[in-house]
């Protein structure tokens, strides 16, 4: 998962805002503050709750920097596969409307192959097989075109319910067709990538190497030919919006 620093900035800064101590001093510094209105005893209760709070934070934030970022990171991850899980749940159930069974299976091909995604991210964040970071990117991005090109089929049929001919109708269903097959066929190479990256974990020294190398290949193959066919499927669309307006 890729994030910008400022947003892991702020996401550092909530973490620790938030832990048991800084909040808990937090909330007794300002309710004592607000019952006495800023004067009396109480008062400087709550202003001695609210500098200690200040001072924890402080602490923290230069003796446990490490943690802090990881604990930031590691919440930044939880929020972004639970927003891709929606994601897919709102794809799956308009592609439903199709009526084609072929792009629901592929949907939770995808849908496994996200979450052994996920698992190689793991193993190379835990330093098992960091020769394998480029693969798992590359992956990462032929997913990504692989669930644009299942938007942009279902965009297709919409559409081609609308067209006043047949020859146009059939047009379309032929295209989306040579869509669908393109997407079975890249979901087909990564299934087969994740498979060789775990049983390369397997193996040592250069063939690890070697297997790398062979993957991040045919990776970019399949992301080259991906691209192309959604390069495609944008021009038509081009092309359906100018015969409209005609």
């Amino acid at each position: 998962m890729n994030v910008s620093a400022a947003r892991l900035f702020w996401q550092k800064i909530w973490c620790l805002a938030t832990s048991k101590l800084v909040l808990l001093s937090s909330l007794i510094g300002a309710g004592a503050l607000y019952l006495s209105s800023g004067t009396g005893r109480l008062g400087v209760v709550g202003l001695a709750a609210l500098a200690f709070a200040a001072i924890s934070a402080t602490r923290r934030w230069y003796a446990s920097g490490d943690e802090l970022t990881e604990r930031a990171w590691r919440s930044l991850q939880r929020k972004a596969i639970q927003e891709h899980a929606k994601y897919l749940r709102e794809l799956r159930r308009e592609l439903r409307g199709d009526r084609d069974p072929r792009t629901s299976i592929m949907l939770k091909k995808l849908q496994r192959v996200h979450d052994r995604l996920l698992m190689a991210d793991r193993w190379q964040r835990d330093g098992v097989s960091e020769i394998f970071g480029e693969t798992r990117v590359q992956g990462n991005s032929l997913y990504q075109v692989c669930l644009r090109l299942l938007e942009r089929s279902l965009e297709i049929w919409k559409v081609s319910r609308d067209m006043a001919t047949e020859s146009a109708r059939q047009q379309l269903r032929d295209s989306r067709e040579q869509l669908v097959t393109e997407v079975q066929h890249s979901i087909e190479n990564l299934e087969q990538t994740l498979d060789h990256m775990q049983t390369s974990q397997l193996k040592q020294g250069s063939q690890v190497q070697a297997d790398a190398t062979r993957l991040r290949e045919e990776l970019d193959e399949g992301l080259t030919v991906a691209r192309h066919v959604e390069q495609r499927m944008r021009q038509l669309e081009v092309d359906l919006e100018s015969r409209q307006r005609i």
